[in-house]
């Protein structure tokens, strides 16, 4: 999703994420720091954010070597889960935005409680972000529902498509009374 928006994999990982931060993980995805809710959230809570009130902070340093305005004392900076402050995500005029390291494009950061798509309770109890929002992850329409792919506005056809039953089991079939808060990826 983020490369196909013109973002780099530095605009989202930290040079710990890249480099490592000194600790032998068994597995890869354990090494890396940044989760989804790390910018965007969750469906109940903003991104955490900390202040910057040291002027010698790294968040200042290294965003010197940025295109794009270096970061401040008083910049509000998105955490990560390892509460490590990101060096490029940042509250500007009220949003939540990730500067483009090498590009210096500001992308605005849509969050996750603020999207009617996330209250579906099923799917945020038991859902990983990337089983939706991934480009290689098979979507709902083929398997829940049919659509036409050929419309610009997929969140309308998925509005109006005929819905199949659901391939989960009985107990879950609740769960998709209405398929179209999901299909706005």
């Amino acid at each position: 999703m983020h490369t196909a928006r013109g973002m780099d994999c530095i605009d989202c990982h930290t040079q710990r994420d890249i480099m490592g931060d000194g600790n032998i993980y068994s597995k890869q995805h354990q090494a890396i720091e940044i989760r989804c809710e790390t910018c965007h959230g969750d469906d109940i809570t903003y991104p955490m954010l900390l202040k910057v009130t040291d002027p010698k902070d790294e968040v200042i340093r290294l965003s010197r070597h940025y295109k794009g305005p270096a970061n401040s004392l008083g910049d509000w900076m998105a955490v990560t889960e390892r509460k490590n402050r990101m060096t490029n995500v940042k509250v500007k005029n009220g949003k939540i935005i990730v500067l483009g390291k090498k590009s210096g494009r500001v992308y605005n950061v849509p969050l996750t409680r603020d999207a009617d798509a996330h209250y579906i309770p099923q799917h945020r109890s038991r859902l990983e972000c990337t089983a939706c929002h991934s480009n290689w992850v098979v979507k709902c329409q083929g398997c829940h529902m049919s659509i036409s792919l050929g419309k610009k506005n997929r969140l309308e056809n998925c509005r109006k498509a005929p819905h199949k039953s659901p391939t989960t089991s009985p107990d879950d079939r609740t769960s998709w009374k209405s398929c179209a808060n999901v299909c706005t990826t």
